[in-house]
Protein backbone atom coordinates (compact mmCIF):
# COMPACT_ATOMS: atom_id res chain seq x y z
CA UNK A 1 0.00 0.00 0.00
CA UNK A 2 2.80 2.43 0.83
CA UNK A 3 4.18 2.05 -2.81
CA UNK A 4 1.21 2.55 -4.10
CA UNK A 5 1.11 6.03 -2.29
CA UNK A 6 4.67 6.72 -3.73
CA UNK A 7 3.69 5.76 -7.03
CA UNK A 8 0.73 7.65 -7.23
CA UNK A 9 -1.87 5.25 -6.84
CA UNK A 10 -4.58 6.72 -3.77
CA UNK A 11 -7.07 4.33 -4.91
CA UNK A 12 -4.94 1.31 -4.70
CA UNK A 13 -3.48 2.33 -1.53
CA UNK A 14 -7.12 3.58 0.09
CA UNK A 15 -8.56 0.01 -0.98
CA UNK A 16 -5.66 -1.73 0.26
CA UNK A 17 -5.82 0.11 3.89
CA UNK A 18 -9.82 -0.93 4.11
CA UNK A 19 -8.98 -4.81 3.13
CA UNK A 20 -6.24 -4.76 6.22
CA UNK A 21 -8.63 -2.89 8.26
CA UNK A 22 -11.46 -5.66 7.72
CA UNK A 23 -9.45 -8.41 8.58
CA UNK A 24 -7.80 -6.47 11.62
CA UNK A 25 -9.95 -3.31 12.06
CA UNK A 26 -7.36 -2.68 15.66
CA UNK A 27 -4.44 -2.40 13.35
CA UNK A 28 -2.34 0.86 13.80
CA UNK A 29 -0.90 1.20 11.05
CA UNK A 30 -3.50 0.33 8.82
CA UNK A 31 -5.48 3.74 10.18
CA UNK A 32 -2.04 6.01 10.00
CA UNK A 33 -1.51 4.65 6.17
CA UNK A 34 -5.58 5.31 5.16
CA UNK A 35 -4.83 9.02 6.78
CA UNK A 36 -1.92 9.70 4.57
CA UNK A 37 -3.66 8.40 1.74
CA UNK A 38 -6.96 10.72 2.76
CA UNK A 39 -4.07 13.78 3.66
CA UNK A 40 -2.79 13.16 0.18
CA UNK A 41 -6.48 13.33 -1.19
CA UNK A 42 -6.76 16.93 0.91
CA UNK A 43 -9.45 15.65 3.33
CA UNK A 44 -7.57 16.49 6.19
CA UNK A 45 -10.73 15.87 8.81
CA UNK A 46 -10.82 12.34 7.79
CA UNK A 47 -7.00 12.16 7.44
CA UNK A 48 -7.32 13.07 11.15
CA UNK A 49 -9.93 10.39 12.69
CA UNK A 50 -7.33 7.85 10.81
CA UNK A 51 -4.54 9.32 12.88
CA UNK A 52 -6.39 9.60 16.21
CA UNK A 53 -7.64 6.19 15.27
CA UNK A 54 -3.98 4.79 14.98
CA UNK A 55 -2.68 6.52 18.44
CA UNK A 56 -5.53 5.36 19.96
CA UNK A 57 -4.33 1.92 19.46
CA UNK A 58 -0.91 2.61 19.98
CA UNK A 59 -0.23 5.73 22.25
CA UNK A 60 3.73 5.42 21.02
CA UNK A 61 3.21 5.75 17.41
CA UNK A 62 5.20 8.75 16.67
CA UNK A 63 4.68 9.05 13.00
CA UNK A 64 0.85 8.99 13.41
CA UNK A 65 1.23 11.77 15.77
CA UNK A 66 3.57 13.88 13.37
CA UNK A 67 0.93 12.92 10.10
CA UNK A 68 -1.80 14.54 12.35
CA UNK A 69 -0.26 17.18 13.12
CA UNK A 70 0.67 17.76 9.47
CA UNK A 71 -3.04 17.91 8.56
CA UNK A 72 -4.21 20.09 11.60
CA UNK A 73 -1.64 22.72 10.04
CA UNK A 74 -3.57 22.33 6.78
CA UNK A 75 -6.51 23.34 8.33
CA UNK A 76 -4.80 25.64 10.38
CA UNK A 77 -5.45 24.26 13.80
CA UNK A 78 -1.59 25.37 14.88
CA UNK A 79 -2.18 24.53 18.72
CA UNK A 80 -3.60 21.20 17.74
CA UNK A 81 -0.82 20.91 15.36
CA UNK A 82 1.84 22.23 17.78
CA UNK A 83 0.56 19.59 20.48
CA UNK A 84 0.64 16.74 17.76
CA UNK A 85 4.60 17.52 16.76
CA UNK A 86 5.54 17.42 20.68
CA UNK A 87 3.76 13.87 20.99
CA UNK A 88 5.69 12.81 18.15
CA UNK A 89 9.25 14.23 19.61
CA UNK A 90 8.71 12.74 22.98
CA UNK A 91 7.50 9.53 21.48
CA UNK A 92 10.66 9.15 18.98
CA UNK A 93 10.18 10.96 16.07
CA UNK A 94 12.62 13.95 17.13
CA UNK A 95 14.60 14.62 13.32
CA UNK A 96 14.76 17.77 12.33
CA UNK A 97 11.74 18.08 10.27
CA UNK A 98 9.67 17.29 13.45
CA UNK A 99 11.19 20.21 15.00
CA UNK A 100 10.48 22.51 12.20
CA UNK A 101 7.20 21.42 11.87
CA UNK A 102 6.61 22.28 15.22
CA UNK A 103 8.42 25.70 14.86
CA UNK A 104 6.27 26.93 11.95
CA UNK A 105 3.33 25.69 13.99
CA UNK A 106 4.09 27.49 17.15
CA UNK A 107 5.07 31.14 14.87
CA UNK A 108 1.93 30.86 14.11
CA UNK A 109 0.79 31.42 17.28
CA UNK A 110 2.67 33.76 18.00
CA UNK A 111 5.03 31.85 19.98
CA UNK A 112 7.74 33.13 18.25
CA UNK A 113 11.02 32.32 21.28
CA UNK A 114 9.70 28.59 21.41
CA UNK A 115 9.47 28.62 17.51
CA UNK A 116 13.02 30.25 17.44
CA UNK A 117 14.34 27.01 19.68
CA UNK A 118 12.68 24.32 17.57
CA UNK A 119 14.18 25.75 14.39
CA UNK A 120 17.37 26.16 15.70
CA UNK A 121 17.26 22.67 16.57
CA UNK A 122 16.25 21.39 13.86
CA UNK A 123 19.39 23.51 12.03
CA UNK A 124 21.71 21.57 14.80
CA UNK A 125 20.57 18.40 13.58
CA UNK A 126 20.55 18.64 9.89
CA UNK A 127 22.42 22.07 9.16
CA UNK A 128 21.80 21.59 5.66
CA UNK A 129 17.99 22.65 6.06
CA UNK A 130 16.64 25.10 3.95
CA UNK A 131 13.50 25.85 5.10
CA UNK A 132 14.49 25.78 8.98
CA UNK A 133 17.15 28.14 8.35
CA UNK A 134 13.93 30.10 6.33
CA UNK A 135 11.65 29.34 8.81
CA UNK A 136 14.10 31.06 11.81
CA UNK A 137 14.90 33.73 9.45
CA UNK A 138 11.27 34.79 9.37
CA UNK A 139 10.27 34.57 12.50
CA UNK A 140 13.75 36.61 14.03
CA UNK A 141 12.30 39.38 11.36
CA UNK A 142 9.02 39.47 12.90
CA UNK A 143 10.47 40.47 16.02
CA UNK A 144 12.85 43.08 14.50
CA UNK A 145 13.46 42.88 10.70
CA UNK A 146 16.76 44.92 11.02
CA UNK A 147 17.89 42.19 13.34
CA UNK A 148 21.24 40.85 11.84
CA UNK A 149 20.74 37.15 12.84
CA UNK A 150 17.59 37.18 10.86
CA UNK A 151 18.97 38.50 7.87
CA UNK A 152 21.82 36.48 8.48
CA UNK A 153 19.64 33.18 8.53
CA UNK A 154 17.64 34.21 5.40
CA UNK A 155 21.30 34.41 3.23
CA UNK A 156 22.32 31.01 4.65
CA UNK A 157 18.67 29.54 3.43
CA UNK A 158 19.46 31.38 0.19
CA UNK A 159 22.64 30.31 -0.09
CA UNK A 160 20.75 26.65 -0.13
CA UNK A 161 18.88 27.39 -2.53
CA UNK A 162 15.31 28.45 -0.59
CA UNK A 163 14.22 30.36 -3.07
CA UNK A 164 11.51 31.80 -0.89
CA UNK A 165 14.65 33.42 1.25
CA UNK A 166 15.70 35.28 -2.11
CA UNK A 167 12.60 36.53 -2.83
CA UNK A 168 12.17 38.15 0.84
CA UNK A 169 15.53 39.19 0.54
CA UNK A 170 15.01 40.92 -2.52
CA UNK A 171 11.67 42.72 -1.11
CA UNK A 172 13.61 43.94 1.50
CA UNK A 173 16.63 45.11 -0.58
CA UNK A 174 19.06 42.44 1.90
CA UNK A 175 20.49 40.22 -1.03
Amino acid sequence: AWSAIDTGDYDKALTLSSVVLETDPDCPEAHNLRGNVLAVLGNHSRAIMAFTKAVELNPAYAEAYYFRGLSHQEMKAFKEAARDYTRAIRTGFAVAEGYNARGASRAQCENYRSAIRDFSTAIRMKPDFAMAWYNRGVTRARLDWDSAHAIADLIHAKNLGCEPAQALLNKFGSN
